[in-house]
């Protein structure tokens, strides 16, 4: 393929300026990425650069040289013959820096558009492989029409204006920022409800009841925005279960919703009393916004393409995730797994943040091995997240679900009941670890474990 002198010309000049003006540096990497670079040396270069210039080390020849021998994946033989040419090239003038950075730019998205045009003019979808083919059309799509973000750093006096413009819109109930409550008021008093742009992570061991509570979530939700609108889009609850399938959702979400108690495998034994209140809580549900997606190995590009062609619809008040370490990365053998669960988490923050989403993430989260070994004074923390990586740093809100602590004569109390209706509920607590924009504490709730309901 010939080479494109124009952008090369680019590439050398800019790389010249960053490694010999400091001023040039931070200039650049604001607004130029490593995929902007066509050649490949040359892209190796810049990373290295970039990767120096975050540690806060110095960038030269020197120190460029040894970052790349330390990353064999990204040194390459005549390394200091190409650095060499670059400074024999670098003129000492870095007058034309914005001109060089708006050249490669547009030459960098000009070669997307090509390359996604003739992908579009290539691309047939397979019969058997339909959803995949869409996945991986839309994927494409969204690569060629993602840009770089740019400087967002904006004078005090213009913040001053845009926050007061906010509280204006909140009062008047405007604003897509309002956070929606979670239908617990021992809760919302601490994390104030579901905001948008946030990630939740919910973490409890398994078997304590995390999936029923995020759907007692998506159920208070989807009930208290029925039927509203925001720039004439339906307000809508999305849920990703991975674990489980949409059957066994369905029947916890009847129960929780129509209070009723049932046993699929039993059915024949049903009164029809019981049937009639599955019937009738079966239309409340129908109706309600809810949209359920059980793809058993879904990745994380899958969700995020998929919210985005939703959010072209749709408003999303609230995302669910159940659970994040069934969540696929990317296919990188240079990861281990807490690396892609970072990955994943850091993508569920951006999904969140994302303008066109703009919705609360709640992703819910195994607790490790560790916590088991003693059950009764072991209180869940925020290093016990399993393949944590870094989940909590990358959260707004993290809770832990537990059953409450239990005194000699709570304990004494609860196996004279085990044989009644009342062991059919468990005392649990939704511990707040992490706030990032309030206060910790926990809310004590009561856990229906028949009927998978919270209160």
């Amino acid at each position: 393929m010939e080479k494109n002198i124009k952008r090369y010309n680019a590439e050398i000049y800019i790389l010249g300026c960053i490694i010999n003006n400091y001023d040039s540096l931070n200039y650049v990497i604001d607004r130029i990425a490593p995929d902007f670079f066509d050649d490949i040396k040359l892209r190796n270069i810049f990373i290295a650069v970039s990767e120096l210039a975050n540690d806060g080390k110095m960038v030269n020849t020197d120190t460029i040289l040894d970052y790349l021998q330390e990353n064999p994946n990204l040194n390459f033989p005549d390394s200091q013959s190409v650095l060499e040419m670059i400074n024999a090239e670098y003129n000492s003038d870095p007058s034309n820096i914005e001109y060089y950075c708006n050249v490669l730019t547009k030459e960098h998205y000009e070669t997307k558009v090509k390359k996604l045009n003739e992908f579009i003019n290539s691309f047939s979808f397979s019969v058997n492989n339909i959803e995949n083919d869409l996945v991986n059309f839309q994927k494409h799509i969204i690569d060629a029409t993602t840009l770089k973000s740019t400087n967002n750093v904006l004078p005090v006096s213009v913040v001053c204006e845009e926050y007061s413009d906010r509280i204006d819109k909140i009062i008047s109930k405007e604003y897509s920022d309002i956070a929606i409550s979670t239908g617990f008021n021992r809760l919302d008093r601490i994390i104030t409800g579901f905001i948008p742009g946030d990630l939740l992570i919910l973490a409890a061991r398994p078997g304590i009841g995390k999936t029923s509570l995020a759907l007692n979530f998506a159920l208070n939700v989807a009930n208290e925005i029925v039927g509203e609108k925001r720039n004439n889009k339906q307000k809508i609850v999305v849920i990703f279960s991975i674990e489980m399938g949409k059957d066994q959702l369905m029947k916890r979400m009847v129960s929780i919703q129509g209070l009723v108690e049932y046993n699929e495998r039993n059915l024949t034994g049903m009164t029809q009393q019981t049937r009639s209140n599955i019937e009738n809580t079966l239309m409340e549900i129908k109706n309600l916004p809810i949209f359920i997606d059980d793809s058993p190995d879904l990745t994380i590009q899958n969700i995020r393409s998929r919210l985005k062609t939703m959010a072209s619809s749709y408003d999303i008040a609230l995302v669910i995730v159940d659970y994040l370490q069934l969540v696929k990365g990317p296919k990188n053998k240079e990861y281990n797994r807490q690396q892609e669960v970072s990955y994943i988490s850091r993508t569920l923050k951006a999904i969140a943040r994302d303008s066109d989403i703009n919705a609360p993430v709640l992703a819910l989260a195994q607790l490790s091995r560790s916590i088991e070994k003693d059950k009764r004074e072991h209180e869940p923390k925020l290093s016990d997240l399993r393949e944590s990586g870094s989940i909590e740093q990358d959260a707004d809100i993290v809770m832990f679900l537990s059953k409450k602590q239990q005194t000699f004569e709570d304990e004494l109390e609860e196996t004279n009941k085990k044989n009644e209706k009342q062991s059919q509920t468990q005392e649990v607590v939704v511990d707040v670890k992490k706030n990032r924009n309030g206060p910790v504490g926990y809310a004590e709730l009561t856990f229906h474990k028949n009927i998978s309901k919270f209160q």
